[in-house]
């Protein structure tokens, strides 16, 4: 009677597990499904900041034989690809970046897509230096606009504005003058 009791438990626990793991399952394929359709509305609108954010959530929905896991990952790199292809290494960069993350983030009894994750790694170092430089310049330029924008904005002043206000430059560069009188 023990034996038959103690089996019956043990079934009935089993069971529960089994439909836990079907649920939770059944909950991640869904939600894959629904980034990956979010992710192709934005794509075919031509939306790929967007798609790409919503591919990387539906790789991260990680389960064994989802097939939108996949389906999300060759989408990222395409993406990745587009973006270079269009000389734009700032957008490449962040696709790969999500690429990596998205893989990373994923548990299982083992790393799936390891080698992919590497790849999207090894482009991010690759095109680092490119969007660094590119962001130098970019800011280079904001600064050469606002000082060009606060020297209009000066010598719009009335005259005698200007003379409270000098400009901060030219006072630093009476300072550095060396004097020509000769010392006694």
């Amino acid at each position: 009677m023990i034996q038959n009791s103690t089996a019956r438990i043990a079934l009935k626990v089993l069971g529960v597990i089994v439909l836990l793991y079907i649920m939770i399952y059944a909950e991640v394929f869904s939600r894959s499904k629904e980034q990956y359709r979010n992710a192709e509305e934005a794509y075919t609108s031509g939306d790929f900041e967007s798609a790409s954010i919503y591919y990387a959530r539906a790789v991260r929905m990680y389960g064994p034989g989802i097939p939108y896991n996949r389906k999300g990952i060759d989408r990222l790199i395409e993406i990745a690809e587009t973006f270079e292809s269009q000389n734009d290494p700032e957008n490449a960069l962040h696709t790969y970046e999500e690429l990596a993350a998205a893989i990373r983030v994923i548990r299982s009894f083992y790393r799936p897509y390891h080698e992919i994750e590497m790849q999207a790694r090894k482009n991010v170092q690759d095109l680092e230096p490119t969007v660094i430089e590119i962001q130098r310049q970019r800011r280079a330029k904001e600064e050469e606009a606002w000082r060009q924008a606060q020297q209009k904005q000066r010598e719009q002043q009335h005259p005698s504005q200007q003379e409270e206000h000098p400009d901060p430059g030219q006072e630093q560069n009476q300072r550095q003058e060396p004097s020509h009188e000769a010392s006694p």
